[in-house]
């Protein structure tokens, strides 16, 4: 099939960058660019497209339809295989080789996962078991990242495809490199302006459980001015001692598992946390953490993505959660338990008086704070919402802090 490329070789320059506040971009150099016009599909057994990213006469990449009979069941197969030493982005946590396809304004670079390419599959399908293999089923306008090798610098770049659900069919329609080597490109970037998704603002975090696990951690951010430059949010959670080396490279290209996603809304965001960390370990108490919230550009209004400065540190640790009718003595002399919506706070011996007890909500907001100076104190919270507060009690030998589970409602 004959192709008429367009080609664009357009440049944008890490200047922009600079002047961006509270992050550390992606560099960015020049971008060639070739728009494949008209898009072309190949559905016949053997059909194959040789990719040239940079357009020098030399093959890159193989991308081939095939089909064939194994064991008498007739098998259909979409495969890439990349030449020389060029690679491909890689799905490193599957046993199989499978060519991982990512969304428009995705990350690909240094920090992304490479391997050679060779027969990758984009997708299988069998008539006999309905199904197949690869993740490319059924993807439209999906993204296949690329590792070029030029004169033994390394070049990082995409191409689009469709891919049919059946793998009787692919189509690519265009591609793109860095040709600045060791720079990272956004899948679907073709040059021009440097435009950042917007940053999200407000960020806090919280304790709200007493299970030793991500299910603890809450976090909440205001949106970004502009969701329009935004495609969805990663929230992620980094141990306290590695957030000073933390930026948007490494956030952009963390594996799925290792963030929480956060789809747009259109209003502000308070969820709790639900990923690994971003070295892939469970969220557990005792350990400091401080979170960043990745603003991931849309690719079209933007192309760069945004980290949010760093949470204020936060280190989970169980509280005791405790019913009317089993009070557990803390420090042997205060007692802290719950009626309903109401907080129940004993003092066993004088000299903890007076004490002033706080209230906070989950958002670290205080809601309720007096001075008690009987034994015996009851503090209804009227008008609250069910869910976990913290109580943090003030005497003259020290401060005790307790999570309590309050049932919402107007009162005793």
């Amino acid at each position: 099939m004959k192709k008429k490329l367009l080609r664009k070789h357009l440049s944008a320059y890490s200047a922009i960058a600079g002047t961006l506040v509270g992050m550390i971009q992606p560099a960015q150099g020049a971008i060639q660019y070739t728009d494949i016009d008209p898009d072309v599909t190949y559905n016949s057994n053997g059909d194959e497209y040789e990719l040239d990213l940079n357009n020098d006469g030399t093959i890159d990449y193989k991308i081939t339809y095939s089909t064939f009979t194994t064991v008498g069941i007739p098998v259909k197969k979409i495969s890439v295989d990349a030449q020389n030493q060029n690679k491909c982005l890689w799905d490193s946590g599957k046993i199989i080789e499978l060519d991982h396809n990512v969304n428009i304004g995705t990350y690909l670079g240094p920090f992304s996962t490479w391997d050679w390419g060779e027969g990758g599959l984009l997708k299988s399908f069998t008539s006999y078991s309905y199904g197949g293999g690869g993740q490319w089923g059924g993807a439209v306008d999906k993204y296949m990242g690329l590792q070029l090798e030029v004169g033994g610098n390394i070049h990082y770049g995409w191409a689009r495809l469709d891919v049919h659900s059946f793998a009787d069919e692919f189509t690519i329609k265009d591609y793109a490199f860095e040709d600045i080597p060791d720079q990272s490109i956004l899948a679907g970037a073709t040059g021009g302006a440097v435009i950042s998704a917007g940053a999200i603002s407000n960020l806090s975090v919280a304790d709200i459980g007493d299970n030793g696990d991500k299910s603890d951690l809450q976090v909440s951010f205001d949106k970004a001015a502009d969701e329009n430059k935004v495609d969805h949010y990663r929230v992620i959670a980094v141990k306290a001692a590695d957030a000073g080396a933390f930026d948007v490279g490494t956030a952009s290209a963390l594996m799925s598992g290792w963030y929480t996603r956060v789809d747009k809304t259109g209003a502000n965001i308070s969820q709790s946390f639900e990923s690994l960390d971003r070295n892939g370990d469970p969220i557990e108490n005792d350990t400091p953490y401080k979170i960043f919230v990745l603003s991931v550009a849309d690719g079209t209004q933007a192309t760069m993505n945004t980290l949010s400065d760093p949470s204020d540190e936060i280190t989970l640790k169980d509280g005791v959660i405790m019913n009317v009718a089993d009070p557990i003595p803390l420090d042997n002399d205060i007692r802290v338990y719950r009626v309903h919506n109401t907080i129940a706070v004993d003092f066993d011996q004088p000299g903890n008086l007076p004490a002033v007890i706080k209230v906070f909500n989950a958002q670290g907001q205080m809601i309720h704070q007096n001075v008690q100076n009987q034994p015996r104190n009851r503090v209804v919270m009227r008008d609250i919402n069910s869910g976990l507060y913290i109580t943090v009690i003030e005497t003259p030998k020290g401060m005790v802090t307790k999570k309590v589970y309050l049932n919402g409602g107007s009162g005793l």
